[in-house]
């Protein structure tokens, strides 16, 4: 009995420092500013881009400088952005009056 808690005891133990060794570590923080709390981020990575949903917008922000390039507006209730890269659409979700708006 002694040898089976202490083999679960080892396991579990290994386990969770596995875990905690996370190759993770923030390499940029930005301030974005503007009014409206954020919702979803959503990276793009091959043109370098971040989608940040605000309330009323989608801004676009370059993921290696920060800067804003630009923004979709006319979105009530930001929530989520999808990036569709063949066709160079994007999609964010408007909430408050139940639509979908589409972007390139």
């Amino acid at each position: 009995m002694r040898t089976l808690a202490l083999v679960l005891t080892l396991a579990t133990t290994t386990s969770l420092l596995a875990q905690s060794s996370s190759s993770y570590r923030v390499t940029h923080t930005y301030t974005l500013g503007g009014d409206g709390s954020w919702d979803y981020v959503v990276p793009d990575p091959p043109n370098h881009r971040l989608f940040v949903a605000r309330q009323t917008r989608v801004m676009v922000i370059d993921e290696d400088s920060g800067m804003l390039l630009g923004e979709v507006t006319g979105i009530q209730g930001a929530h989520g952005t999808a990036i569709a890269e063949k066709t160079g659409h994007g999609f964010a979700t408007s909430g408050n009056d139940q639509s979908v708006v589409m972007f390139d």
